[in-house]
């Protein structure tokens, strides 16, 4: 494992997401893929010194804080690196001794396939079910109308973009 001291007022995303390329690009099942708690103890180390002054394991106001923001670097460079095509997600799987937990790592194929269509179904079915079925907007016919039309201009739009970079 790589011991890093970053300090949590000024790393960046980018420097978090380089260096989970470098020291951190392996699959789910590799010992070097490493689970959200790991890294922020590992990488943030104020945040263990802070358990360990406080005794017991408690943290004060500030520990708390600290997590936070340690969190919220990690989720900015995992953004990141899904913007800047970088193979490092968060990704939630069984590992060896069949037990689920969330790891940073490089996804399999099918990981990401499965994460992009549970994360954006499940977004899509929220908002649909949010602004039309429970406000009684549409019928149950005018709803199947609405998703053929939205296919089709999402088809649509796809072939724009296609369009667009095939001729950069």
């Amino acid at each position: 494992m790589t011991n890093q001291d970053w300090d949590l007022d000024k790393i960046t995303a980018r420097k978090i997401a380089e260096h989970l390329e470098k020291e951190h690009s392996f699959g789910f099942n590799d010992r070097r893929a490493i689970s959200m708690d790991d890294f922020m103890f590992e990488h943030f180390p104020c945040i263990m010194r802070a358990m360990q002054d406080e005794g017991y394991g408690f943290l004060d106001e500030q520990g708390k804080k600290d997590i936070s923001k340690a969190r919220k670097h990690l989720r900015e460079s995992l953004k990141y690196c899904e913007e800047n095509q970088i193979p490092i997600i968060k990704v939630y799987d069984f590992n060896e001794n069949d037990e689920g937990e969330w790891r940073i790592c490089k996804p399999t194929q099918e990981q990401v396939d499965y994460l992009k269509n549970h994360r954006w179904f499940k977004s899509a079915e929220g908002y649909f079910n949010k602004a039309i079925l429970q406000n009684q907007m549409l019928s149950e016919t005018d709803l199947d109308l609405m998703l053929n039309d939205l296919k089709e201009t999402i088809i649509e739009k796809q072939e724009q973009r296609i369009l667009l970079k095939s001729k950069k």
